[in-house]
């Protein structure tokens, strides 16, 4: 069932491919998917090249796929491993949500750090105290490590 879901969603990717964001398979099992985006304009991730990888469960869609960076961000809610908190595909997933619906939510979520549950506290209260800092050092970091030669 999961297999037949995902290549669903990527059959329809195909068909109408999002402006949004790219995917590509990680290998030849459907299972694992890299997605690169374009960080959202007016915030320090502009002009920055994001990758992030999609692990599908074997009982997807009822438990929603892991999602992680693999580029760099220098965000309250990303870990330097890349690890989102809180995970936002897994708090409001149900079993009808698809990957293109996912992706979009993520990318605003660059936009709108949750300070109420920051993976890196240090980070959470820069963008709380001295937001000039983070934008700063945010977009520093997506200059650095977003660069799209780095994502091809």
């Amino acid at each position: 069932m999961a297999l037949r879901k995902i290549q669903s969603e990527l059959n329809e990717l195909m068909r109408e491919p999002p402006t949004a964001f790219i995917i590509r398979g990680v290998s030849d099992d459907f299972f694992h998917w890299e997605v690169t985006f374009t960080g959202p304009l007016r915030t320090p991730f502009a002009g920055g090249v994001f990758r992030i990888f999609i692990d599908f469960p074997s009982n997807y869609p009822f438990e929603p796929p892991e999602v992680h960076f693999k580029t760099k961000v220098f965000h309250p809610n990303i870990s330097r491993e890349g690890f989102i908190f809180p995970n936002i595909v897994r708090s409001y997933w149900t079993s009808s949500h698809t990957i293109s619906m996912i992706i979009p939510s993520i990318r605003a979520f660059l936009m709108e750090p949750n300070l109420y549950h920051p993976l890196v506290p240090e980070i959470a209260r820069m963008y709380e105290n001295d937001r000039a800092l983070y934008e700063l050092l945010a977009g520093a970091w997506t200059r650095l490590y977003a660069r799209e030669e780095d994502n091809a």
